[in-house]
């Protein structure tokens, strides 16, 4: 498979994976307001409240979306600039 298209299908494979994480943000936020009000004032054995601990889900999510989007427009330029273009850099 030629450099090129390897560079296009990442990024088309980086895109929906993106999508799909950036689906699951708001979907994880429900779940950790859904956990805050199920766990009430309940303290984790860290010291600290227990709806804390699946705060980082939304976090992550959405971390992770910002990761595969940049990549993803990184391979797409790469994919799309000529080979003498790419040499002269």
């Amino acid at each position: 498979v030629p450099e090129r298209m390897k560079l296009a299908l990442r990024s088309l494979t980086q895109c929906i994976a993106a999508t799909i994480c950036g689906i699951l943000v708001p979907v994880s936020i429900q779940y950790v307001i859904g956990e805050a009000e199920y766990a009430g004032d309940s303290i984790s054995p860290l010291g600290i409240p227990a709806w804390w601990l699946p705060a980082i889900i939304p976090a992550g999510f959405t971390l992770l979306t910002i990761r595969l989007l940049v990549a993803a427009g990184f391979d797409a330029k790469m994919a799309w600039t000529s080979p003498q273009e790419i040499k002269r850099r």
